[in-house]
């Protein structure tokens, strides 16, 4: 099965692990900004549990990512409106978290 072409990937959603931060927040993103993905998500664990999710979005005129917004726990229930319309409901993370 050949891979999609980055033009049809719209989001990248990355778990950071314990530690690959770096290569998450620096290789990865860069590669992804290079190949013009529009939207890379960082999603942070803490203990066993989501602790929050950074949403990146990317600036054409610098070709990198800026940080648009984090998503964090202090609300019951966070939406997002892009890429696509999405709701986080922070109670039921946790319980993903192994």
């Amino acid at each position: 099965m050949r891979p999609l072409p980055a033009s049809y990937i719209r989001v990248i959603v990355e778990v950071v692990s314990p530690g690959s931060d770096k290569t998450d927040r620096v290789e990865k993103m860069g590669e992804y900004a290079s190949a013009g993905i529009p939207f890379y998500w960082l999603v942070w664990i803490s203990g066993n549990r989501v602790a929050s999710i950074d949403v990146h979005v990317l600036d054409h005129a610098v070709g990198a990512y800026r940080l648009l917004r984090t998503l964090g726990p202090e609300d019951e229930l966070s939406v997002l409106e892009v890429p696509v319309r999405i709701k986080v409901p922070w109670s039921e993370l946790s319980a993903l978290v192994r």
